[in-house]
Order: C-alpha cells, then structure tokens, then sequence
C-alpha cells in the first residue's frame, strides 16, 4: 500500500492563496492597491469613446491602439474588446479568463448576477495551485496533493493554473463560458489529475 505523504497535510489555506494570486496579477496590470479597493476606480484599461456619436471603426481603432500598449502582459491578462470598451472595476482585469471577463462585463451592464456576492464567492471558489508573492501552494505541496506539478503552476497570471470548486462551477457556468470556458476546461484537468470522477451536477 502507498504510504501516507507528510507534506499532503501542509498544503496552504485556498483562500489565503487566492487572494495573494489575484494581488500578483493586479500588480502585473499595474493596478495598486488603493485603485483596488476603492468602489469608484476604473480599469486603467477602459478608454471612453470621443464623442456619444463615435461609429464602430473609431471603437475598433481605439481597441487596436490600447491592446497595443498592453502587448507586453502575460497572454490571458492582456485586455479583450469588453474590457476597453466597457467602464468596470480593476477587479475584472486580474482574472486571467478572458471569456469570463467577457461574460462578466456583458452581465454586469445587464445586471444578470450579483456583482458583490461574485466577488466573495471567487474568494471562495477558486484555488490557485502555485505560488503568489511568497504564498499559496509550493511545488512541493502540489506534487503531493496532486502527484503532479506542471511547468506553469506557480504562475496566477496562467489560467492553468486555477481550478474552480464544483459547486462555484454550478453557480456562474453560463458567465464561465460553459464547457469551453478556460475555467471550466482547467478545472476538469486538475480534477482529473488527481484522479477525481465526481460530477459536478451530481449534487446540484
């Protein structure tokens, strides 16, 4: 028989590490912490249109000039039409699941969720297996929770390296982008990493 793992018991509080990984990928943006939390802060990647009568060519260069200035952000933290071209908090931005930042935004401005009650609940919901200024979960840690330890773990700016909790999944499915979103897929794949059959709707 396998012989119980020593580390297996020093895995970090999930909560602790995902708040640490979302702070690394505000810092990545360049968001500080008082823009974070503060209500009334605008995504420093929004860019209100020049005028109400601005035609969709002007919005579509507008989009192209500051994803531009943004090349240089890890790939699933650089800025999609939505976030430009929509006004919304910094918190958005340092989710790096572009199709949710999208759903969220489309949401947001059709009031389909709770914008403060998804707030917690990412606090909640979501593990990041890595490390992030210091805290969450070493190497070390996930080879022994998960046997495993791909090359991106460690990094919260890579959405591989997120895992969503069933029943968060449940819960924002369509804002998460169904099957194909990043989340939905990552979280399949560390499920099945370890070796976990459960599904999800098994208990909905």
């Amino acid at each position: 028989p396998r012989l119980p793992d020593p580390w297996a018991s020093n895995i970090r509080l999930e909560v602790v590490c995902t708040i640490a990984a979302m702070w690394t990928n505000c810092l990545q943006v360049g968001i500080s912490q008082p823009m974070f939390c503060d209500d009334d802060s605008i995504s420093p990647f929004y860019r209100a249109p020049p005028s109400a009568g601005a035609d969709q060519q002007a919005e579509e260069s507008r989009v192209r000039t500051v994803q531009s200035i943004f090349k240089t952000l890890k790939p699933d933290l650089r800025p999609i039409k939505e976030q430009i071209t929509h006004m919304h908090h910094p918190v958005v931005d340092c989710l790096p699941f572009p199709s949710l930042r999208r759903n969220v935004l489309v949401g947001t401005a059709a009031a389909v969720f709770d914008e403060d009650e998804m707030c917690e609940d990412l606090l909640d919901g979501l593990i990041c297996w890595g490390r992030a200024g210091g805290s969450g979960v070493s190497r070390r840690d996930l080879n022994a929770a998960t046997g495993h330890a791909p090359s991106h773990a460690g990094a919260p700016w890579d959405s591989r390296s997120w895992q969503a909790k069933p029943w968060f999944l449940r819960k924002y499915w369509a804002l998460l982008g169904g099957e194909d979103g990043e989340l939905v897929r990552q979280s399949e794949w560390w499920r099945s990493v370890r070796g976990e059959e459960e599904d999800i709707w098994a208990s909905a």
